[in-house]
């Protein structure tokens, strides 16, 4: 895998990608979960959005589970690729795919009292309903996740989003009174 980093690092994804397809093709040596999550991030860095879903549903269906029970490190792993493969269709404006994702994610985040990654699905979340134009569920979307982050960054981007959300409420609110005259 650090050969892979290596690439990615250089700007050689076409080089990490063959590379990573060649580890799928030896599993033993490395879980597949981790190849797809690599894949899907460099397809996520390329905008390729298609192959970056493909490789995080792979990644989640390569969990292993034992009679239908996941243990806690297998549930954060599983809630974690949710949230990423959520945020690829997002990207793609596909809300009404990414927004159960995101609840799931939530729900498995609170299960196993994960924080940030509640607070990372929360966001996107906030995204989705968003993109959706269901307003009053992005802003409380982006409201629970401001009450539980630290970090400045984090706080202005979903600050940002709150912006716009309450920007196009207003010009819904606008549009609607034009039409009701």
């Amino acid at each position: 895998m650090s050969q892979v980093q290596s690439y990615y690092a250089r700007g050689q994804y076409s080089k990490a990608i063959s590379l990573l397809n060649q580890l799928l093709q030896k599993p033993q040596q490395i879980e597949p979960v981790t190849i797809h999550s690599n894949l899907a991030e460099i397809y996520r860095h390329l905008g390729q959005y298609s192959r970056e879903i493909a490789h995080w549903k792979a990644a989640i269906e390569s969990i292993p589970t034992q009679k239908d029970r996941l243990e806690k490190p297998q549930l954060i792993v599983l809630s974690k690729l949710k949230v990423d493969l959520a945020r690829a269709y997002i990207h793609l404006g596909q809300a009404s795919l990414a927004i159960p994702l995101l609840q799931e994610s939530l729900d498995l985040a609170k299960q196993t009292q994960k924080p940030e990654i509640e607070n990372a699905a929360q966001k996107a979340l906030g995204n989705a309903y968003k993109i959706a134009g269901e307003y009053d569920r992005a802003i409380i979307a982006y409201t629970n996740s401001l009450d539980k982050i630290q970090n400045p960054e984090t706080t202005t981007r979903i600050l940002n989003g709150l912006v716009d959300v309450y920007q196009l409420r207003s010009q819904q609110y606008i549009t609607e009174a034009r039409g009701a005259d």
